[in-house]
């Protein structure tokens, strides 16, 4: 199942809590994410608000997802300003998963 498409507007992020994912960016598999990994992130950065999503996810497993919007993000560092600085840095290093092996695209047949 699609979580999101390229060209999507970002509206929110989401959040792993089990299941493993695949990214993909022009059509090319680029990262594996799994329990533990965030991402969408720059859609609750000021500066991307309304920008389109820059990959696809796709989900290969069944997910539990948290998802977090932007609307609800900015509630929240409203109420917690001093943790909105260690947000958006943990956003702008990203916690992503790990690269896609070429062994795993020969096997996907990409």
């Amino acid at each position: 199942d699609l979580v999101f498409c390229e060209g999507d507007i970002a509206a929110e992020m989401y959040f792993v809590i089990c299941g493993d994912l695949l990214v993909w960016q022009r059509g090319v598999p680029v990262l594996m994410l799994t329990e533990g990994d965030f991402f969408g992130e720059t859609a609750l950065m000021p500066e991307m608000c309304d920008q389109v999503r820059n990959s696809s996810v796709r989900a290969l497993s069944a997910c539990t997802l948290y998802s977090l919007s932007k609307d609800n993000y900015d509630v929240l560092t409203m109420c917690y300003p001093d943790d909105k600085q260690l947000f958006e840095e943990a956003a702008l290093l990203g916690r992503y998963g790990s690269p896609v092996s070429s062994a795993w695209t020969r096997r996907d047949g990409v």
